[in-house]
């Protein structure tokens, strides 16, 4: 987890986690979790045993990538909005000139 958001396995303190946001790691923890056979028990550190997605490392590192996010100094975020119609009627008349005509069939499911 360390890898994908800072770069580095080890990263300093002075390293930020520029590389991917919280919402990233936590799907990344679920899909790993999703595959462990032991899905219900919790991380053992001593014997290196059971869920790791469950240990407290990973959940603190998810935190403080967090607390990065909301001071603006992590990863941008990519959510984009929505077209609104006027936008997408804008850009059905451009592409159109650029269409063949037997393309045409397809295209009218889009604007209804």
């Amino acid at each position: 987890m360390h890898q994908q958001a800072y770069g580095d396995p080890e990263p300093s303190e002075v390293m930020r986690p520029v590389h991917r946001r919280s919402n990233t790691l936590e799907f990344s923890k679920k899909a790993t979790s999703s595959f462990m056979p032991r899905i219900n028990s919790t991380w053992d550190p001593v014997t290196e045993r059971g869920n790791p997605t469950r240990s407290d490392a990973v959940n603190k590192l998810i935190k403080k990538v967090k607390k990065f996010e909301v001071r603006r100094e992590g990863s941008e975020s990519k959510a984009h909005r929505a077209l609104e119609f006027e936008e997408f009627m804008s850009l059905l008349l451009l592409v159109r000139p650029h269409w063949r005509r037997d393309n045409t069939a397809y295209m009218g499911g889009a604007v209804r």
